[in-house]
């Protein structure tokens, strides 16, 4: 079975940072054929531009797991762009907050103070969300599981969703965001759903 994962940190491959850490993702890969595209903290625009570069047809099943709308794309992100894991980061509020010493990040900080708006960004998200449904959509043979939060789980009223809040909550850590027992929960569940839906 072929899969492909899109997204964001919940679904990027964290080993290229801690290659002796074991996250769902690198579980999922032992078992299947897998194509990961996800790459950490990107706003749901970059999420659309991994679909779109992928050759649909060579998959039997796609994970994307969305992500905030508060993200705000950018091209080189002022602090990250080195970092292996995080050097396709778009823009968020409490990272520019963190590194507000750099001026670049300074000035990130002021727009989302004075000019930042949450309905529009949602609005945004949600309307780049429906374009990856699309596109999704005109693959009859592709089974979809989109993993999603809180705030985007509204999007997906009629596909199998999967919430991560609450597995995040619980279990915390630091692959994948999730503990040891987090990411086993998180892959036992994928499996099952990949199984169901061969």
């Amino acid at each position: 079975m072929k899969v492909l994962i899109c997204g964001d940190s919940f679904t990027s491959d964290w080993q290229i940072k801690y290659p002796n850490q074991t996250g769902w993702v690198n579980m999922l890969a032992k078992k299947y054929k897998v194509t990961n595209l996800a790459q950490s903290a990107v706003g749901e625009y970059k999420i659309l531009k991994q679909i779109q570069s992928a050759d649909l047809n060579q998959f039997d099943s796609v994970i994307v797991s969305h992500t905030s709308p508060n993200r705000i794309y950018c091209t080189k992100h002022p602090i990250h762009y080195r970092d292996p894991l995080y050097k396709s980061a778009d823009l968020i509020y409490t990272d520019m907050l963190d590194h507000s010493a750099n001026t670049d990040c300074q000035l990130a900080l002021g727009f989302f103070e004075r000019y930042f708006d949450l309905d529009q960004a949602e609005e945004i998200n949600n309307l780049i969300c429906m374009e990856i449904l699309n596109i999704l959509g005109q693959y009859d043979h592709l089974n979809q599981l989109h993993l999603v939060n809180y705030i985007t789980k509204n999007h997906y009223p009629n596909l199998p969703c999967y919430d991560l809040y609450p597995l995040f909550k619980k279990y915390r850590g630091n692959m994948n965001h999730f503990d040891e027992k987090g990411n086993r929960i998180m892959f036992d569940y994928v499996d099952t759903w990949l199984q169901e839906n061969k």
